[in-house]
């Protein structure tokens, strides 16, 4: 399997165009389909322990794609597919499928689709994506149901309802260009979530809250933004374990080519007592 994703990852690069980043294809001969992402990255880590000479690596490769059919200007159906498989065989993957009606100010989506909570996770098919921080992968992932959103200038607020082990979650939701909250309660485990963003020039952070769970906060800031480089730091406490859970930090050096993105990170990661080597390349 890693051999044929190799080789999609080179004709990816065969093909690609001038630019790095592959968004909004339109079709030739029908303006009604747009290839709105095509995503392909692969992420290497090397892990070195600071209590003994031990080291460990791991490798991931993923591929993603989403499409938007607009039959009417009213009516989109959207779909989305993204398959991961790394040096351990391990395979992760996910396929969604919505329709989306939007009639001036109010947008309506039902289907197999992100919750609003999702919508502050990375999207899946991208590199922040793959690239996920611990504390944003604590957020729900999609789910079956239906959301509405009632869109104004460049924010929105939502509600929606969902479908998590076979029971109701429902959420609210703001959104705006600098900071994003959303409120989420599941009747499955009957607990609380939240999560909050807040976005600048400089900082990009993140904070959830998972009721009797956990709390988590991931930060990212760009020290110079020049020569790209940035300081972050993912954190975490467990309310179970009644201690830390999730602690590293480190810096990133990120570069962007004609043809290639990618990132250098260096990190210390405290649960695992680890160097964490990282480099990340995508298109």
């Amino acid at each position: 399997m890693m051999k044929i994703i190799f080789t999609v990852l080179a004709v990816f690069l065969i093909f690609l165009p001038a630019k790095a980043q592959i968004e909004n294809i339109k079709l030739a001969g029908d303006s009604t389909v747009t290839i709105d992402y095509a995503y392909a990255g692969i992420l290497a880590g090397s892990y070195f322990s600071q209590d003994s000479l031990n080291f460990g690596k791991s490798v991931n490769v993923r591929l993603g794609f989403q499409g938007t059919y607009r039959p009417t200007k009213w009516l989109s159906i959207v779909a989305r597919e993204m398959y991961q498989t790394d040096d351990q065989k391990k395979v992760l993957s996910s396929s969604l499928f919505w329709a989306r009606f939007k009639l001036k100010s109010v947008t309506l989506e039902t289907g197999m689709l992100p919750t609003l909570a999702t919508e502050s996770r990375p999207l899946s098919v991208s590199a922040d994506g793959q690239f996920e921080a611990w504390t944003e992968n604590n957020i729900p992932g999609t789910s079956l149901g239906a959301k509405i959103k009632y869109n104004f200038q460049k924010s929105y607020i939502g509600a929606g309802v969902f479908q998590r082990n076979k029971e109701p979650e429902y959420h609210l939701r703001f959104s705006s260009p600098h900071f994003k909250a959303s409120l989420y309660y599941s009747e499955f485990d009957h607990r609380f979530g939240s999560t909050a963003t807040l976005i600048t020039k400089r900082l990009y952070n993140i904070a959830t809250f998972n009721a009797g769970k956990n709390f988590g906060n991931y930060a990212v800031f760009k020290l110079d933004r020049r020569r790209q480089i940035d300081y972050y730091l993912d954190a975490g406490y467990g309310f179970e374990e009644k201690k830390i859970i999730r602690a590293e930090t480190g810096l990133l050096k990120n570069f962007s080519g004609r043809y290639l993105k990618g990132l250098f990170g260096l990190g210390y990661c405290y649960e695992t007592k680890t160097i964490n080597g990282i480099f990340f390349v995508h298109i």
